[in-house]
């Protein structure tokens, strides 16, 4: 190597460095631990690997590209897609848990009636 090669390698990793230094990590799906599993085909449950302070557990997308280039963008395009399949895989099982002792037979859906008459 030329020194005017080294130089051009020191100033390439160096703009590479800073660019990943103002990245942060995407934040995937930190909500509904208890619907992660059924989105199981899209997604994964993140045990922390990299040993991240910021952060125990989270569901991310299988396609993840883990940084994401600011500070307001809190999850990257693919968690952001994730985001709703485990939002209402979340809210069948809440209202599959909940059952009102208002909400009139003729609203209820099979399950709930035979959970009503049990």
């Amino acid at each position: 190597m030329t020194p005017d090669n080294v130089d051009k390698f020191v100033d390439y990793v160096v703009s590479a460095v800073r660019r990943i230094r103002g990245m942060e990590m995407s934040r995937g799906i930190e909500k509904y631990k208890s619907a992660w599993k059924h989105v199981a085909d899209k997604g994964f449950a993140d045990l922390n690997p990299f040993m991240e302070c910021r952060y125990n557990e989270r569901c991310r997308s299988y396609d993840c590209q883990m940084l994401v280039t600011s500070v307001a963008v809190k999850r990257c395009l693919e968690c952001v897609k994730l985001w709703r399949p485990v939002f209402n895989a979340s809210k069948i099982r809440e209202d599959e848990r909940t059952l009102s002792k208002f909400k009139g037979n003729a609203y209820c859906n099979s399950p709930e009636i035979k959970r009503r008459v049990a």
